[in-house]
């Protein structure tokens, strides 16, 4: 994360130091910016960041939902659990809770599944989704300097 952060900020400095260079071609003047001051102080960058910020917040909710399913699924493992060792059930019994339990255990996994993989693909999304955010304002930035 920091590491892409890092570069987007690279990428953004040779832009300006080539929108500089052109500048420089191209009137003989010398023309130095503060480029993180520019998309920090730009009327669109907290926009941008609060629909990722709300974009973040509506997948956290959805994780904890899918966590509290998690939890509430293995509750009912451990009970099952618990109830297939109890010493008054006859083998019958014992045996439908067993059953019971291998396909709740099941149910744990497979939620447990849809939990990492929700995690992995939303997480990788929203990276994404912020690095192309920042670049289209760095574009618009480096346009409006170039444009001066």
């Amino acid at each position: 994360m920091r590491g892409k952060k890092l570069a987007v900020w690279l990428v953004a400095g040779v832009l300006a130091v080539a929108a500089t260079a052109r500048a420089e071609g191209l009137s003989g003047r010398i023309v130095t910016v503060d480029l993180n001051r520019l998309f920090n102080e730009y009327y669109k960058t907290p926009i941008e960041s609060k629909k990722l910020q709300e974009t973040g917040e509506s997948n956290s909710k959805e994780e904890n939902r899918m966590l509290a399913e998690y939890h509430k699924l293995s509750d009912e493992l451990v009970k099952l659990r618990d109830e297939s060792e109890k010493p008054e059930y006859t083998a019958g019994v014992k045996e439908q809770k067993r059953k019971a339990m291998t396909d709740k255990l099941e149910e744990v996994r497979k939620s447990q599944q849809d939990i990492e993989e929700f995690h992995r693909t939303h997480l990788k999304a929203q990276e994404e989704q912020k690095a192309l955010r920042q670049g289209n304002l760095l574009k618009e930035i480096n346009d409006a300097i170039d444009k001066i």
